[in-house]
């Protein structure tokens, strides 16, 4: 579930993933002579494990542990029961790569993984390998049957307050799309992007550029050596374009070209989520919740300010304003 605290206590949380686990384990099994005894061992290891996760608040604070070494050493680095060297070897393998005992290896969390391989020695083959079938179906639920759909979506419900499922017709563009973007991307392309659509494309990005450029011209904390390699990688030597103002859309006739660029800003990040599933943000991601994104930005430019005609300390205007470019 992706953090420590839920597993601290019990909650209506726990509970209902328990839940899950066991209707998915009588959907894909006849044997429930040990299966309550066996859902217990998985949420119990499961938990084991995630007490060893670092909060956000630790994560931002300890020192990186990440350290290089070579596949001949990692055993001797590791120092764990479990064999990583033929792990790799047998993974690597199936894509018929072979390493050699020279190959570079790069291990991030050491402490972590000592931890856990310390953790599993304490239970049976049995559990491992319940936790490790657990494991597989929950991450790949989203392509079985209906019958799981609703399964998942009733602990869903628990979890992060979702109210209905999303259809499957939007379930598989959004498979086919993360797993398969270029390939996709470069199908829509070809079918609605004309010569015409592309130099429009370009002729954004070179504007975008030419912006950078000249806002690390009048940055006040980079030195002119500093600026000008800034320059010298931004910079593209494309001719700038000009032109007229794009024809505006019915209904936003009275907002300025400047206004629309804040306002399909903050649109990018509109959204409605539950409360409990903006606990579980706050809990687990690394970024600001969308309405701050919006609202941190645009409070310390002093452009948002000009455009909306804004006094310093008025609604979203910060008087003192934190500048990096």
């Amino acid at each position: 579930m992706g953090t420590r605290s839920i597993y601290e206590h019990e909650s209506p949380i726990t509970i209902a993933y328990r839940r899950c686990i066991h209707e998915i384990a009588l959907a894909l099994t006849n044997d429930t002579s040990m299966i309550n005894d066996d859902i217990n061992a998985i949420f119990e290891l499961e938990q084991r494990i995630a007490k060893n996760h670092w909060t956000m608040a630790e994560q931002r604070t300890r020192i990186d542990e990440s350290i290089h070494t070579t596949l001949g050493n990692l055993s001797r680095t590791l120092n764990v029961n479990f064999d990583f060297v033929d792990y790799l070897q047998r993974a690597y393998g199936l894509a018929n790569v072979s390493l050699t005992n020279e190959d570079i290896i790069f291990i991030s969390e050491i402490d972590f993984i000592r931890n856990v391989s310390s953790i599993i020695n304490h239970y049976s083959p049995r559990t491992l390998q319940n936790y490790l079938v657990w494991r597989f179906v929950v991450n790949r639920i989203d392509q079985m049957p209906q019958q799981f759909q609703i399964i998942k979506q009733n602990f869903l419900k628990v979890f992060i307050g979702t109210k209905s499922q999303k259809s499957r017709t939007i379930e598989c563009a959004t498979y086919v799309n993360t797993n398969m973007d270029f390939a996709v991307a470069k199908l829509y392309i070809e079918k609605y992007f004309d010569e015409n659509a592309r130099n429009q494309s370009m002729e954004i990005i070179m504007n975008i550029r030419n912006a950078f450029v000249d806002m690390v011209q009048q940055s006040s904390w980079m030195d002119p050596i500093s600026k000008s390699k800034a320059i010298e990688k931004a910079y593209q030597n494309w001719v700038r374009l000009t032109g007229t103002e794009e024809k505006k859309l019915p209904g936003l006739q009275k907002y300025s070209p400047e206004q629309l660029f804040f306002i399909n800003f903050g649109s990018m990040w509109c959204s409605k989520i539950t409360d409990e599933l903006t606990l579980v943000y706050i809990l687990q991601d690394v970024h600001s919740l969308a309405q701050f994104r919006v609202h941190g930005s645009t409070s310390n430019f002093a452009e948002f300010d000009r455009v909306f005609n804004c006094k310093l300390g008025q609604g979203n205007s910060r008087v003192n304003k934190c500048s990096i470019w």
